[in-house]
């Protein structure tokens, strides 16, 4: 009996000698969470809860936007449905941008202003469109009050210009799972979004007669301009690849309708691509599709278009 009570006596006085001298576990780091499965972890990577670290940014995009206007053109005349040689023409028509000649491809301004702390970021941004286009109609018809014909000549002048702007906050973000720290890996950020925007639509449209009689209710020139605002929601992807290079592609959407007055609906889809060779400044190439479809029973005008094309600039961030 003796000799089995020294015999655990010696062996619990050996467990604590190898427990004294077994090594500390090692600390987490601060890129390698405390504790957690590894499931746990990797989700923890993939759903960025670890702290964005931006300060306050300031980055500028201005750019020359290669974009062609599409869609059409209603102005609300002042005289009602007019007969003339067997036909009537009502106080309401379209007509397509295209066959008025003023859906080519210019040169426009498209600018980007980002303003960006932790996971926000403050956006304004604004686009400058104007086309003109010369066309002979090849039938009798009417826009407002102006009345064109075969033989007769028809100018045109179309500006559409837009601002918005916008607040984004970023739900998901940081490096791939196992790249943490590594500011050479690919990084992350998908942001959420919501702000207003403005658009505006300026039509003019004169004739040069030919040598063929018109009704005489109506004349030879019509104008008509209505500004149009909307809430907007979206979503913006950023990835940075290396440390020079970042991706961006984003969408929004807005609606407004209001009883008698005017009912919009806008949508923006933009792809785009960054490359700063020097710190602070770099170029951008990319696409952007821009429309809108406004209506209303008190305006004169109503459009239903786009315009889209590439675009190119520079890039500034401090």
């Amino acid at each position: 009996m003796r000799g089995k009570s020294w015999t655990l006596v010696l062996l619990a006085s050996a467990g604590v000698a190898m427990a004294q001298s077994a090594p500390d576990a090692p600390e987490a780091t601060p890129d390698e969470p405390a504790g957690g499965t590894m499931l746990d972890n990797a989700l923890g990577d993939v759903l960025g809860d670890h702290p964005l670290d931006r300060g306050w940014t300031v980055r500028l995009e201005p750019a020359y936007w290669y974009a062609a206007p599409r869609g059409d053109v209603t102005i609300r005349g002042s005289e009602g449905p007019v007969s003339f040689e067997g036909g009537t023409f009502g106080d309401e028509s379209d007509v397509d941008l295209f066959d008025l000649d003023a859906d080519d491809p210019t040169g426009a301004l498209l600018s980007r202003a980002h303003i960006a702390n932790g996971r926000w970021r403050f956006t304004l941004g604004g686009t400058y469109l104007t086309e003109d286009g010369s066309s002979g109609p090849t039938e009798a018809g009417r826009i407002g009050d102006a009345f064109f014909l075969p033989g007769d000549r028809v100018e045109t002048d179309f500006t559409f210009w837009t601002i918005e702007a916008s607040a984004a906050y970023a739900i998901l973000h940081g490096p791939l799972p196992g790249e943490r720290g590594d500011p050479d890996r690919l990084r992350y950020a998908l942001e959420l979004l919501g702000g207003a925007r403005v658009e505006s639509i300026d039509f003019d449209l004169n004739v040069t007669p030919g040598t063929e009689s018109r009704p005489p209710e109506l004349g030879l020139s019509a104008s008509a301009s209505d500004v149009f605002a909307q809430p907007i929601v979206g979503a913006r992807l950023s990835l940075d690849l290396l440390r020079e290079v970042t991706v961006e592609v984003g969408a929004t959407v807005g609606y407004f309708g209001w009883t008698n007055t005017q009912t919009t609906t806008t949508w923006d889809v933009l792809a785009a691509i960054s490359w700063r060779p020097v710190e602070h400044v770099g170029v951008e190439f990319g696409y952007r599709n821009l429309g809108l479809s406004a209506e209303g029973d008190e305006s004169d005008l109503e459009f239903t278009g786009s315009a889209a094309g590439v675009f190119g600039g520079v890039v500034v961030e401090f």
